[in-house]
């Protein structure tokens, strides 16, 4: 088996020219948003958390904490068109993630991305909702597809890069 001592972005290697996120490093965002949840809300409910976030910017980590939501199993978290617009992709960044047992704050996970392959690492949110429009801005919202059937709090805490 050969040693190697090589370059681990593949532009580098080749002597080109590569995104900041992988050789100097560049700005990032953090961004907080709280959804309170009643037990009389609907099934299909969306809470938009990160309302007007830019396009260009490239998901790093979205971790979600929670009170326990008795009954909530089933939440994803999603792009929609701004000013309260229709959805783009509702589970572009997770898929089915529950509600029903607390996460405590004390913990960093990264259950807001689960939809996400390591390969969509380095994409902005525009590659990933398909958006044309550069200067386009999304909200980022939790769709409750099985609400529960308790009052809680989620909380989302997103970290953004700038490219």
């Amino acid at each position: 088996m050969a040693i190697v001592d090589k370059y681990t972005d593949t532009n580098l290697e080749a002597g080109k020219i590569t995104s900041a996120l992988h050789n100097i490093g560049t700005n990032t965002i953090t961004i907080v948003g709280t959804a309170e949840v009643v037990a009389a809300d609907a099934d299909t409910s969306v809470y938009r958390v990160f309302p007007n976030i830019p396009s260009s910017l490239v998901p790093l980590a979205i971790c979600v904490h929670n009170t326990a939501v008795t009954s909530g199993t089933d939440y994803d978290l999603g792009l929609y068109k701004t000013d309260s617009g229709a959805v783009v992709d509702a589970d572009i960044l997770a898929d089915g993630v529950s509600m029903s047992s607390a996460r405590t704050i004390a913990v960093w996970n990264n259950v807001g991305m689960t939809a996400l392959d390591i390969s969509d690492g380095d994409q902005d949110l525009a590659t990933l909702g398909a958006e044309t429009n550069p200067d386009a801005s999304y909200d980022v919202c939790l769709t409750a597809n099985t609400v529960g059937s308790a009052d809680g709090t989620i909380r989302v805490t997103g970290v953004f890069a700038y490219l």
